[in-house]
C-alpha cells in the first residue's frame, strides 16, 4: 500500500469516534433546547369555565323588556301578572323597573276579600352567562306595595255592597332565576319571595270589624312561588 492510501486509511480511522461523539452531543444539546422550549412556553388560555371567561360572555346585554304571569303564595294565594324595563350597567348587571299586578281568585263574601294589589319594584339584577344560550341571574331590591282588599259588609247581601281597606306599605323582593334562548329574546322562569310592611291604612270603621287578624296585619311575607315570562333584549 502507498503512502497517500495509507494516510487516509488512518485519517479515516481517528475521525470515525470523533464524528459520533459529536453527533452524540448535537442530539443532547438538542434534547436540552427542546425541554427548556417547554418550560418557558406561555401558560394555556383560560377555558370556558372561569368567571373571568363567564364575565365576558354577559357583555352583550342592553335595554331589556319582559312580560310574566305566575303564582304568589300567600295567606291567599294569588295570580300575578307584570311588565318590566331594564337597562344594562356593567358586565354582569342591569338596573330593573317592574310593575307586578296580583289578584285572588273568587268572589268576595263574609271573612274572605279580594286583594286587589299593585307592586312597583326597584332592584338590581345580576346575571351570568354559563353558555351562549342559558344564564342565571338573580334579582334584588325595594318595591312599594298599594293593595285594595274587598269584601261584603254583611253576608246576606249581594256582592255589590262591599267595603274596602286601602294599605300602602314599602318591601324587599328576592328573586333567583334561568333564563334561555337567543341574545335577541329569552324565556325565563324564576321563584323567590318578598316582605311587605304596610304603614299607611285608610277604611271605615265599620268595614274592618272582624277583619284585623286577616286585613291589618303591618307585616307580611309572600312567596314568588313561580314566574314565567319571556325578556326581549334591545
Amino acid at each position: 500500500m502507498n503512502k497517500p492510501m495509507l494516510l487516509l486509511a488512518l485519517l479515516t480511522t481517528c475521525a470515525a469516534p470523533l464524528c459520533a461523539q459529536n453527533f452524540e452531543v448535537t442530539r443532547t444539546t438538542t434534547r436540552r433546547a427542546a425541554l427548556f422550549q417547554t418550560a418557558e412556553a406561555p401558560a394555556p388560555k383560560a377555558d370556558d369555565n372561569t368567571f373571568a371567561a363567564i364575565e365576558e360572555k354577559s357583555k352583550w346585554r342592553g335595554i331589556e323588556l319582559e312580560a310574566w304571569g305566575g303564582v304568589v303564595a300567600a295567606k291567599r294565594s294569588m295570580i300575578t301578572t307584570g311588565l318590566g324595563v331594564g337597562f344594562h350597567l356593567l358586565n354582569t348587571m342591569s338596573l330593573v323597573f317592574r310593575l307586578d299586578y296580583d289578584h285572588n281568585l273568587g268572589s268576595a263574601r263574609d271573612f274572605r276579600p279580594q286583594i286587589r294589589q299593585g307592586t312597583l319594584e326597584a332592584a338590581v339584577r345580576f346575571h351570568v352567562d354559563f353558555a351562549e344560550n342559558v344564564a342565571f341571574y338573580g334579582t334584588h331590591g325595594i318595591n312599594l306595595v298599594a293593595q285594595f282588599a274587598y269584601f261584603q259588609l254583611d253576608e246576606t247581601r249581594d256582592g255589590t255592597d262591599l267595603g274596602v281597606v286601602t294599605s300602602l306599605g314599602l318591601g324587599t323582593v328576592n328573586s333567583f332565576g334561568l333564563e334561555f334562548g337567543n341574545k335577541t329574546w329569552r324565556g325565563f322562569v324564576e321563584t323567590g319571595f318578598r316582605t311587605q310592611f304596610f304603614f299607611i291604612q285608610d277604611s271605615d270603621e265599620r268595614a274592618v270589624r272582624g277583619y284585623e287578624d286577616d286585613i291589618r296585619k303591618a307585616f307580611r311575607f309572600q312567596w314568588l312561588a313561580a314566574r314565567l315570562g319571556v325578556r326581549l333584549y334591545f
